[in-house]
């Protein structure tokens, strides 16, 4: 089972700011597949979307407790008891990448990056390691600003982050077969940019 976590701030004064960008492009793809979020009756904490092969899930809460819904999903759907493979990937905005550039990687340290320092505290409740976690990193800094993120994350998402945002997705949809068989290096030479 791939499982695609959108990280970001579920507070209505964060949805469509920069540091939301993972989410946003979580449920722009959510959107293109035709499926809806839905939060279970029994846990609050999560919303999420399932299609054969994939599940989409995104937290309730704020982006710097982003592990804990994360595992709440694992458990609610037994994924750490099931014989399959469970494969993560994490959706997150990148504040040391300009904005238009992209990067699928695999493990890799947080660089400061509070909602994946809460994902990495739970990865072992989960069954999962570190070094296997997928990670489409956006970028998100301006061009002309080289000050620290601070003075950015939190700006509103404008007109040419969203048009980066469609051409993201736009690959993802052209190579959607590579992620549902689990081909990342061939994402990879589509989605990293130079």
């Amino acid at each position: 089972m791939i499982v695609i976590y959108g990280l970001g701030n579920n507070d209505k004064k964060y949805l469509n700011t920069k540091h939301n960008i993972g989410r946003l492009l979580l449920e722009m793809f959510a959107t293109s597949e035709k499926v809806s979020f839905k939060t279970s009756s029994s846990q609050k904490s999560f919303n999420s979307a399932k299609k054969p092969q994939i599940n989409l899930v995104y937290s309730n809460g704020y982006m710097n407790l982003s592990g804990k819904p994360l595992f709440d999903f694992w458990q609610y759907f037994k994924l750490s008891d099931s014989n399959q493979e469970n494969i993560l990937i994490v959706l997150q905005d990148d504040s040391d990448q300009f904005e238009g550039s992209n990067k699928l990687v695999l493990g890799g340290g947080s660089a400061g990056h509070r909602g994946l320092n809460s994902i990495y505290e739970y990865l072992s409740l989960m069954g999962l390691k570190k070094e296997n976690i997928w990670r489409l990193k956006i970028g998100i800094r301006p061009l002309e600003n080289k000050l620290k993120s601070e003075t950015f994350v939190l700006n509103s998402i404008t007109t040419e982050d969203t048009l980066n945002l469609n051409k993201l997705l736009e690959t993802i949809q052209n190579n959607k077969q590579n992620l549902l068989e689990s081909r990342f290096n061939l994402l990879q030479n589509q989605i990293n940019t130079k």
